[in-house]
């Protein structure tokens, strides 16, 4: 089986990196992969927390979310794109953080261009890498 992850965010130093497999469809019908989706999360220069989501999903498509956090209740940190309705929240649990993402990430949501032709942004349970 491969293993295949997506590889777009910045790798920036002392970011708290977090990962998910998950099984990886295609088209060809070739045997099932193993995709690995990517979330960092760190303070910029000035102070900001900021995020990046990465995932990969079928037929290798992938997506890309990043942008400032905003701390909430109980840790749990929010992204709001400034341009849509579209949310995500993450929310740690013993071995890593949560995402729940808004019902506009579905494929061809209002969210959907952050992402390739065949995936979209999904909730999960990230563990910590």
């Amino acid at each position: 089986m491969t293993r295949l992850m997506a590889d777009a965010c910045p790798d920036v130093s002392g970011a708290s990196v977090f990962v998910r497999a998950h099984p990886l469809g295609n088209f060809r019908n070739e045997p099932v992969e193993t995709g690995t989706d990517t979330l960092r999360i760190w303070t910029d220069n000035t102070g900001t927390l900021q995020f990046c989501l990465e995932t990969i999903g079928t037929n290798y498509h992938q997506c890309e979310v990043s942008g400032p956090l905003t701390r909430g209740q109980n840790g749990r940190l929010t992204y709001r794109d400034p341009e849509t309705t579209c949310s995500l929240d993450l929310t740690p649990h013993p071995k890593g953080m949560t995402v729940v993402v808004s019902k506009e990430w579905e494929r061809f949501g209002r969210c959907h261009s952050y992402c390739g032709q065949y995936t979209s942004v999904e909730s999960g349970a990230f563990v910590r890498r």
